[in-house]
């Protein structure tokens, strides 16, 4: 059977090209690790649920639809992560050995190739010095997605960072990337983490008790308050008011405690606080999570406690019960 040329140079063509567009072609090779399942995923909850990545031999291809440009990250069985930019179009190429997943090349796009030469620049560097670098990076490319990327390993899961300077890239990344969904999403989520950090000014409020009382921060100054949240459908909640009724008894007129339910129904709440025992100032405005200083604060854990000093100043946040004690010692004197 005879083939022409052209058909010859058709066929070629089109088991060459890219993924087409709207879709997206994920090709990896690693070493040492010859099979597993991962999970790929859009950050900022692009896609509905994670895609399955199967390792076999090494080695997977992965193509799918991707109708905009947007960071994706592989899972990995021991809960490694790489993130990468993915573009509508591109054929994404992962290499490299599964125990240095900081070291792997991920070629294909210019930003991906730009993002790798970082990544691979800091592996020898202490952890200040690469953020240092990332900080500088992040600053000369807000505008892009390997900024946001960034962004991500080095300040959205790192409590230690510097709260106001997270808060500038945050800002800059939101000027340059207006359209980014991921960045929406993680705005909401990590301001009110990052305004109200460790350090910073616990802000004004004013809420009323289930005992008509009305609390706010200028009725809370001169003593260390514990500022706790609570649920009656947290079985831990119950524990965490028996803590507080403790530490009350301990520390007596040095130290203000107020207790905030995140429940629905202010008057059964009263009811069961009161089966307890609990006497302290007790609030229930029946928003659940969308009680105004719970979503001020972004509040993350129930049963969970802020600490804030005679100053103002939050000492500890999103502090599980356990160590309320250890370190309002810190601060009570």
């Amino acid at each position: 059977m005879r083939i022409s040329f052209s058909l010859l140079f058709i066929l070629v063509l089109f088991t060459a090209c890219g993924p087409g567009k709207g879709r997206i072609r994920i090709e990896g090779k690693l070493k040492h690790l010859d099979k597993a399942e991962c999970y790929l995923y859009a950050e900022g909850g692009d896609f509905s649920k994670p895609d399955t990545i199967t390792i076999s031999g090494g080695k997977f291809k992965l193509e799918k639809e991707l109708p905009e440009a947007c960071l994706l990250t592989i899972l990995y069985p021991n809960a490694t992560t790489t993130t990468f930019i993915g573009e509508p179009g591109a054929t994404i190429k992962i290499d490299g050995d599964a125990g240095r997943l900081d070291e792997v090349d991920i070629s294909g796009s210019e930003l991906n190739e730009r993002l790798t030469k970082f990544r691979q620049r800091q592996v020898k560097k202490t952890k200040s010095d690469q953020l240092m670098a990332a900080t500088q990076y992040i600053r000369d490319h807000a505008k892009s997605l390997d900024g946001l990327a960034l962004y991500y390993k080095y300040y959205v899961d790192n409590d230690a960072t510097d709260a106001t300077v997270a808060l500038e890239l945050l800002n800059l990344l939101r000027k340059g990337l207006p359209q980014s969904k991921a960045l929406v999403t993680l705005d909401a989520a990590l301001r009110p983490l990052k305004s109200y950090a460790v350090g910073r000014t616990f802000p004004d409020f004013s809420v009323q008790t289930l005992a008509g009382k009305t609390l706010s921060r200028a009725s809370l100054t001169g003593k260390p308050t514990l500022l706790f949240w609570c649920g009656l459908w947290s079985s831990e909640s119950s524990t965490a008011l028996s803590e507080a009724q403790r530490l009350q008894a301990t520390y007596a007129n040095r130290l203000n405690i107020v207790a905030i339910s995140l429940d629905p129904d202010p008057e059964n709440t009263r009811k069961y606080v009161a089966s307890l025992g609990y006497t302290g100032p007790f609030v229930c405005d029946g928003k659940v999570f969308q009680t105004p200083l719970a979503r001020l604060l972004g509040v993350r854990s129930v049963p969970s406690g802020f600490i804030i000093n005679t100053d103002g100043r939050i000492v500890a946040r999103d502090l599980p019960v356990s160590q309320w004690d250890a370190r309002l010692q810190s601060v009570v004197h």
